[in-house]
């Protein structure tokens, strides 16, 4: 064999092990090969999956086998419940109340709601002004019950099943957005255009007089400053979801960088109608793997009098020999209709924007990028 050959031959079984990287469950391979070169066969077995695909699955026995998990987890509950000490017999009665409860919420996870946690919380803190462009913020909505989601910090909640799926929602406090757009959809390059004029101004002072050896150099980079400074100003460039805008655009059968710039494979990217924070919106739907987890993602997303309303709902799971995609379609088809229940609900009221008026800074009026963000914090402040 000569060099030639024995290098194409390296190079064929490096991309068969690239291949057999990605599940075959959603057969989203187009004419047999995955974008970056890397060569599939829809026929073979790829980590296991033979006639197991998307079409076949059985989402009715799926989540009865869910309910039937969760029920086994809450049975060895009670023994615990028995077996315990208490101060008296109500306060033994108000553990089996809830050990009830729990045992309604696993045939029923619609339940966890009825037995969820009402949350009334109202923000007119400067954090609120400066990342979300609100200057008040009420939010209602319910929380589920803990015997399925538990608190990992104030904007994140979290449920693992018995077999390691963990299932996440988080909360994204709704933010204005003064344009009412989506996203910009000026020419192709506007974004690159203003990036290049942000990194100009980040990296550069207001001109001083004194540090030019002559009056025109001064001048023409006075000028320039300025007009930088007033096209960032004009352009208004949005505080928005980076992350969620990116992997809304994710391509099916392509590999594409995430948001901290790790490479994952595209299944399914799919957008259905929801209702969102009580109003009608979208969900996002995107399957994706990496290198050590499947992943199922919901972007919950709608657009009201220029303010954004997101919400995530995650469920993933570690590669390995005894989780795959279906698992993680049983586990949603289980949770889906509550964390629905959940998005669709909460209420933002109470929300007051924070407009730009002629008092707003203006970038050209300060030497560098700290001067003018201190002058904005102080002009929120007020608001």
């Amino acid at each position: 064999m000569n060099k030639t050959s024995l290098t194409f031959s390296l190079i064929s079984c490096a991309f068969l092990n690239l291949a057999g990287q990605y599940s075959g469950f959603y057969n989203v391979y187009s004419n047999g090969r995955v974008s970056g070169n890397i060569n599939v066969n829809k026929n073979v077995n790829v980590r296991g999956y033979v006639n197991k695909t998307i079409t076949t699955i059985d989402y009715g026995a799926l989540a009865a086998a869910n309910a039937q998990s969760e029920a086994n987890r809450i049975q060895r509950k009670r023994l615990s419940i028995e077996n315990a000490r208490y101060k008296n017999e109500r306060e033994k009665q108000r553990a089996l109340m809830e050990y009830n409860k729990e045992v309604e919420i696993s045939k029923d996870p619609l339940k966890a709601f009825k037995y969820g946690y009402p949350q009334n919380v109202t923000f007119n803190d400067f954090s609120i002004k400066k990342g979300n462009g609100l200057s008040v913020l009420s939010i209602n909505g319910v929380i589920p019950h803990n015997s399925l989601f538990t608190s990992l910090d104030n904007n994140t909640w979290q449920n693992v099943s018995e077999s390691g799926i963990r299932t996440e929602f988080l909360v994204y406090y709704p933010m204005y957005n003064e344009l009412n757009v989506w996203v910009r959809k000026e020419s192709p390059g506007h974004n690159e255009t203003v990036g290049r004029l942000y990194e100009y101004w980040v990296s550069h002072e207001k001109p001083k007089r004194k540090n030019y050896s002559n009056k025109i150099d001064y001048k023409y980079d006075k000028k320039r400053y300025q007009e930088v400074c007033d096209s960032l100003d004009k352009a208004r460039v949005q505080k928005v979801y980076p992350d969620f805008f990116k992997s809304i655009s994710w391509v099916p059968g392509h590999l594409v960088a995430d948001a901290d710039g790790d490479s994952v494979f595209v299944h399914q990217n799919t957008t259905s109608k929801r209702r969102v924070w009580g109003i009608e919106g979208y969900c996002n739907t995107l399957i994706w793997e990496d290198e050590y987890e499947y992943c199922i993602t919901d972007n919950y997303f709608a657009l009201l009098q220029g303010v954004l309303y997101f919400y995530k709902v995650r469920y993933k799971c570690d590669k390995n020999v005894t989780l795959d995609f279906e698992d993680l379609e049983g586990r949603r088809f289980y949770l889906k209709p509550l964390l629905d229940k959940v998005v669709a609900t909460m209420k933002a009221t109470n929300l007051k924007t924070i407009q730009r008026d002629d008092d707003y800074p203006k970038r050209r009026n300060y030497k560098n990028i700290a001067s003018f963000n201190k002058a904005v914090d102080n002009w929120l402040k007020l608001k």
